[in-house]
């Protein structure tokens, strides 16, 4: 036992928080209401930092959309135990199902990200792109201190133009995002953990310190649920299952040391209408396992995704994770016309990868000891790929992503033409993987 709480300290009791508050018994909580809404409603207010809600063996209903905003334990008695039931809705144009958002600090769940989450200061522009553990601040307004994680954000250059879902045209600029910890600080000197060297092509926007929270959330069995994570560190996802979902299973946005294990995702179901001017035709595809944005350090391993479009993918800004041990089976991203209750596959000319990194200067990310097998699309191409390229209004952007990637002793098993296919990301190391296909411009 005091090996336990040892390792537990070491791994996750570095910024000092502890689920050491009250333990809530959700079955009993939520009895006292004849209405699911009202029920989880005053769940959610009725928690406080550090508390624990606990889900004993049993059903439940949950609303379309609750939102804890606290650092709190989640967690039921297990996946063949505990079951959560959502509402899944089939629409025209967006189907969609009950989803659970945990978000700690956050004032508003449709407030940018880093919006209620950092406080701004300026350092020297110059240190920030040489191999070095320590930066000099010009100006804060406030204390900087060991353990606190500091964001990095670098302007990309330029920005995407193209048209939405709907015909709108709209501008989309994208960022590079580094996170890391600072370890010492002395006077006007942060020292972090991790070294950094950044050598792309972008300038600073700015610097801030992040304010996380920290989830814990395992043991129960999710249908018709997605799950969404904002703004955590040092948090465990883990002995999850989660099927019959919309869209995404579990979305991970700006999470920092975090460990996600011991998944079992799914039957993705994912429609939206393919001519709008017609909301009886509508487009159907599987949907995603997990999705990571603005990640960095965290370890996703022991995850079984069946049926996704991309079992794990990682997006803009996720850099320094270790993707491991995981299996995904049966990927699948062909798009069915679907027209009344008559499905038809429609060739999809996107590219497919059971894993992927799909975003720009997503780096120093490691994929090993993960198997890959079967696709299920007609245009079966690579188990993995790192530079996904992303295809707006017809034309392919590059999802241009490294440097430093790497994919070490991965297995492709079944009708993949690559085992590793990379687009146009520097300094990307492939060592027995399957074969690779090397490209520069798309589409396939």
């Amino acid at each position: 036992m005091v090996i336990i709480v040892v390792v537990f300290l070491l791994l996750y009791g570095s910024l000092g928080f502890a689920f050491e508050g009250k333990t809530i018994d959700a079955q009993g909580f939520l009895s006292q209401f004849s209405d699911i809404e009202q029920g989880w409603q005053e769940l959610v207010k009725s928690v406080n930092d550090g508390d624990r809600i606990y889900f004993k063996e049993g059903t439940y209903h949950i609303p379309d959309v609750a939102v804890f905003d606290k650092s709190i334990e989640f967690y039921g008695d297990g996946t063949d135990k505990t079951f959560f039931i959502g509402k899944f809705k089939r629409k025209a144009q967006y189907s969609s199902c009950s989803m659970l958002h945990f978000l700690p600090y956050r004032a508003s769940p449709l407030a940018n990200v880093f919006s209620e989450h950092r406080e701004v200061f300026q350092i020297n522009e110059k240190e920030i792109k040489k191999e070095s553990k320590a930066i000099s601040i010009k100006e804060a307004s406030f204390q900087i201190k060991p353990e606190n994680p500091i964001l990095f954000v670098f302007k990309e250059g330029g920005s995407l133009k193209y048209k939405d879902k709907f015909g709108k045209p709209f501008k989309k600029y994208r960022n590079i995002f580094f996170i890391n910890e600072v370890s010492e600080v002395k006077g006007n000197k942060l020292f972090f953990k991790e070294k950094f060297s950044l050598d792309f092509p972008t300038e600073l926007a700015y610097c801030a310190k992040l304010n996380f929270g920290y989830i814990n959330i395992h043991d129960i069995n999710f249908k018709n649920t997605s799950l969404r994570f904002d703004c955590l560190a040092f948090s465990q996802i883990y002995n999850l299952s989660i099927t019959a979902f919309w869209d995404t299973a579990i979305t991970l946005n700006s999470l920092y040391k975090s460990k996600i294990h011991n998944l079992e995702i799914k039957n993705p179901r994912m429609s939206y209408a393919m001519d709008h001017k017609d909301p009886s035709l509508g487009l159907e595809a599987k949907g995603y396992g997990i999705r990571a944005f603005f990640t960095s350090f965290c370890e996703i391993f022991d995850v079984f995704a069946e049926e996704c479009r991309h079992g794990i993918d990682l997006h803009d800004g996720c850099n320094n994770n270790r993707i491991f041990s995981n299996y995904v089976l049966n990927s699948q991203a062909d798009l069915m016309k679907r027209d009344g209750k008559e499905l038809r596959i429609v060739k999809s000319r996107q590219p497919l990868a059971g894993i992927c990194t799909h975003g720009k200067w997503a780096y120093a990310n490691s994929f090993f000891d993960n198997k890959i097998e079967n696709n299920l699309s007609e245009r079966a191409s690579c188990a993995i790929m790192i530079g996904h390229p992303i295809q707006m209004s017809g034309t392919y952007f590059q999802g241009i992503d490294g440097p430093y990637n790497s994919v070490v002793n991965n297995k492709a098993v079944g009708n993949f033409k690559f085992g590793v296919s990379v687009w146009n990301t520097p300094d990307t190391q492939v060592r027995n993987s399957g074969l690779v296909e090397l490209r520069s411009g798309g589409p396939f």
